[in-house]
């Protein structure tokens, strides 16, 4: 018995919907028919099939999948095994037949709830907008930086755009662009390291210069 392919790895924010699997082989590198089965398997992960005959030289795809809403924010670990059935009761040593264990090692980060807080919106010059804001992004949550985002006022939904993504380390902006004389709307939200976006902030608007 072979078991080819990685285990399931991955960091996923709470709340996750995505599909969240990987897919395994399962080889007969051997000259007899062999059954093979699965043990230890969390009520979150799905092995399909969990089961299964192969002729010599034989193989199938096995994908290993696990379920991910109402999982709690931290890191979820847990094998399942994979072994032959001509294995049970011999007492020998797993690898004599091809047993082995695929890990499932998924860590939940917890939702993102801080929110920044736009103090001022100014135009410094013909087409140009400066935002400025505060940010307190708490202990644990793993912020990588803010998108920013413009609307025309009246707020046109087909007109709102993120016109600038910028580093977590800054609290203060100038776009650049903007129709003279024309309002605009901006507000901003932070996002993490794999991407997910937290609230947005309160909305401010100007008319810009020109």
């Amino acid at each position: 018995l072979l078991v080819k392919g990685d285990g399931l790895v991955k960091t996923i924010d709470q709340g996750y919907t995505g599909n969240l699997a990987t897919t395994l082989t399962v080889v007969n590198t051997g000259d007899q028919p062999l059954s093979w089965n699965t043990a230890s398997i969390p009520t979150e992960v799905l092995v399909s099939p969990s089961s299964g005959t192969l002729a010599p030289g034989a193989e199938t795809l096995v994908q290993l999948s696990l379920a991910t809403a109402g999982l709690p924010a931290g890191r979820y670990q847990k094998k399942v095994f994979f072994y032959n059935q001509a294995s049970v009761g011999q007492n020998l040593p797993d690898d004599q037949f091809g047993n082995t264990w695929k890990s499932i090692d998924v860590q939940v980060l917890p939702p993102i709830t801080a929110t920044p807080v736009l103090t001022a919106a100014t135009s410094p010059a013909v087409g140009q907008a400066r935002l400025n804001w505060t940010f307190n992004p708490g202990a644990t949550t793993p912020f990588v930086g803010f998108q920013v985002y413009a609307t025309t006022t009246p707020e046109n939904l087909q007109s709102y755009r993120l016109v600038r993504t910028v580093g977590l380390a800054e609290r203060s902006v100038t776009l650049s662009g903007f129709t003279p004389g024309a309002t605009y709307s901006f507000d901003l939200r932070a996002y993490s390291n794999s991407g997910a976006p937290g609230p947005f902030s309160n909305k401010l608007s100007l008319t810009i210069a020109g």
